[in-house]
């Protein structure tokens, strides 16, 4: 008896050891990992020669919300980055190392005036649903500032065919909202959305600058956790396997007794 119960506190030092080392391990793999927050560059001076190497469609697929309005209308809105901004100017030949910090510093001045915008409209098969100037389109952010949009430029539809959809028409505008002589967005700013409204409906599309790094620390515990009922229940049945009395030492004892 004094032997199983040698083994079996040892196996539940184990099983606790083991446990530890499971959390230490998902703490340093989360410290492991870069995280992925949305950040927008709001100081210009941060603008160097490795932007000139950014991709400007990554760009696009990161700072682009989708959603749909009334009439099945989908809609999705492009927040240009200024590095996105400098990274369209290298696929145009207007940036180079040379002249980067003069393109950087007009940025700068254009940032102050307006925050810009790519808007897309699509529908499967009504053009007539496209017009961005049926909305009231507002741009907000968590600080109160609130501007509608000023300039719009294109918007004529055209028909395009993509694998998932088909056929179906699409509308795309560049969009500025007049700031005000400063620049919408700042390091302290912790989320911005852009408002579609027109008679009762409204919609909106929303960059939140916070909520995907507190997404990420859930999902980390939600793993460990997991990882946690999962293993935790075969090592249990390892200790109790390793703590059950062998059969000879049962016979011994029942002869004994």
């Amino acid at each position: 008896m004094d032997t199983c119960g040698v083994r079996a506190r040892k196996a539940v030092t184990l099983l606790g050891m083991i446990l530890i080392l499971l959390l230490a391990l998902g703490s340093v793999l989360h410290a492991a990992e870069e995280e992925e927050k949305l950040t927008p560059l709001t100081n210009f001076a941060e603008l160097g020669v490795e932007d000139l190497d950014r991709n400007y469609y990554a760009l696009v697929v990161e700072w682009t919300q989708k959603g749909v309005l009334s009439n099945d209308v989908q809609v999705e809105v492009c927040y240009v980055d200024p590095r996105m901004a400098v990274a369209l100017g290298v696929m145009n030949g207007e940036v180079n190392a040379e002249n980067l910090a003069e393109f950087v510093e007009e940025l700068a001045l254009q940032y102050a005036q307006e925050t810009p915008f790519v808007i897309k409209l699509s529908h499967d098969s009504n053009r007539d649903l496209l017009n961005l100037r049926d909305w009231t389109v507002t741009l907000k952010n968590n600080a109160g500032d609130e501007f509608e949009i000023g300039k719009i430029i294109g918007g004529q539809p055209e028909l395009r065919t993509s694998y998932s959809r088909g056929n179906y028409y699409q509308a795309s505008y560049e969009v500025a909202f007049p700031t005000a002589g400063y620049q919408f967005l700042s390091s302290s700013t912790k989320w911005m959305k852009i408002e579609f409204s027109r008679g009762g409906s409204r919609y909106e599309l929303m960059w939140d600058f916070q909520a995907q790094v507190k997404e990420e620390d859930s999902n980390h515990f939600v793993a460990v956790v997991k990882v946690s009922f999962v293993v935790l229940p075969v090592l249990l049945g390892v200790g109790l396997l390793m703590t059950r009395p062998k059969r000879h030492i049962l016979v011994d004892g029942f002869s004994a007794n």
